[in-house]
This record gives structure tokens, C-alpha cells and sequence, in this order.
């Protein structure tokens, strides 16, 4: 788990995904706790009372009281953000891997560059492999190139979806297992102004996400069959 000084070195920028399940979901545990459990929390977030109750009205949530409130309650950090809507516990591997999206000292998506200033010439070769094999799978995963030819007509699915989503059902399981594609004006402009920063964050968080089971782990599996095929 994280320490005060390791809290103190994370980002102050919203980090909820979902503001209304933030602010239910903090709202309701926070208010159940105890006075000693509360104050816990203040000193661990380095965050005054007025920040924590903003959350209540907001749902804006940064990742600092993310980690203090799932700490000292024990549930995961991703469901005070709603990236879960299950209520699993707070498990070391899962706060490193959130602190490590969020911390200002080592950005996520920048460490990899910084290697290369200091390479040999030898070195700088597959290192610019591997940033090729990391960049390629994330420009076409928005896109969902793979996965829009993979299946044929699904009847059900095709008769209930509205003309402006796209039904896509996972191969290996089509009876228990359909994702609805939007094709709404609103996620193509999404769709136009993602990066390659922005893309590899979603596919991070996504295989995050993916641990804690449920659906996120079914939709992790299809990506990778996607970017496989």
C-alpha cells in the first residue's frame, strides 16, 4: 500500500470516469464511517474536510482520496472511480498500478522515451521496435477494424439495436457475451480526436480493469483477440 509521502506525489486532476458513481459511491462510505476512520482518511489524502465533501456534489474525485478512501475501507480505488461496479477489496497490486497512472514524478506513457537519450546506438534499434509494436495496436483499437468483420449476422442482436450502434458479439461465446459499438456523431468526434497517448491510457486501464473479472476481463480478452488477428 501507499505511504503519506507516495499519496502526496499523485496528481490533484479529476480521475473519475463516472461522476455519478463517484459521487454516490464516496458519498455513501465516507458518510458510514467512522469519525476515526474519516479523520484517517483527511490525513492520508493530505486533503482538507471541504475537498472530501466536494466530492458529494461534484463527482469529481482526484487520485489522492481515490487511494486514501479505498485504503482505509478496503475497496478497490477503480470503484470510487467507476471504472468496477464491483465492490472488490483494495489489493497492493492494484493501488501500484493505479499510483503509477497518476503520479507527477513518473508519467505512465512518457517513461518509455526517456531511455533512449542515454542508449547506445545498439540499443536505440529495438527500442524503436518496440515502441512501433506498442503504437500500432493502439491506433487501430479505437477503430475496431478486426472485430467489425469478425462476426456474421447475429439476428437477435440486429433486430433490437438502434441503427446508430453496432452489435458485436465475441466468437468463442456469442450467446453470453454481445458488445454494442456506438456510431453516434458524438463518439465518432471522440473517435477523431483520440491520440496515441489517450488510446494507450484506455487499453491500460482497461487490462486493469480486467483483474477485478466481470465484464471488463471478457472485453480485455476480446481486444487482445482483435489486435492478435
Amino acid at each position: 500500500m501507499l505511504s503519506i509521502e507516495q499519496v502526496k506525489d499523485l496528481k490533484q486532476a479529476n480521475v473519475s470516469v463516472d461522476a455519478e458513481k463517484t459521487m454516490q459511491r464516496f458519498k455513501e462510505d465516507f458518510s458510514s464511517a467512522t469519525a476515526k476512520v474519516k479523520q484517517a482518511i483527511v490525513e492520508l489524502s493530505g486533503q482538507t474536510r471541504t475537498s472530501l465533501y466536494r466530492v458529494y456534489r461534484t463527482g469529481v474525485i482526484n487520485a489522492r482520496i481515490a487511494v486514501a478512501i479505498a485504503q482505509e475501507l478496503n475497496v478497490s480505488p477503480l470503484y470510487y472511480t467507476g471504472e468496477i461496479d464491483e465492490k472488490a477489496p483494495c489489493v497492493d497490486r492494484i493501488v501500484q498500478a493505479f499510483a503509477e497512472r497518476y503520479t507527477k514524478t513518473k508519467p505512465m506513457v512518457k517513461a518509455e522515451p526517456a531511455p533512449k537519450k542515454g542508449a547506445k546506438k545498439a540499443v536505440a534499434t529495438p527500442k524503436k521496435r518496440a515502441k512501433k509494436v506498442v503504437a500500432a495496436p493502439m491506433e487501430e483499437e479505437p477503430v475496431a477494424v478486426p472485430v467489425a468483420e469478425e462476426p456474421i449476422a447475429v439476428p437477435e442482436v440486429q433486430e433490437t439495436a438502434p441503427q446508430s450502434e453496432a452489435a458485436i458479439a465475441q466468437p468463442d461465446d456469442a450467446d453470453d457475451f454481445v458488445i454494442t459499438l456506438s456510431n453516434s456523431e458524438a463518439m465518432q468526434q471522440a473517435l477523431a480526436k483520440m491520440d496515441e497517448e489517450s488510446a494507450v491510457l484506455l487499453l491500460k486501464s482497461l487490462f486493469l480493469r480486467a483483474e477485478a473479472g466481470g465484464l471488463a476481463e471478457k472485453l480485455a480478452d476480446t481486444v487482445k483477440r482483435c489486435l492478435l488477428t
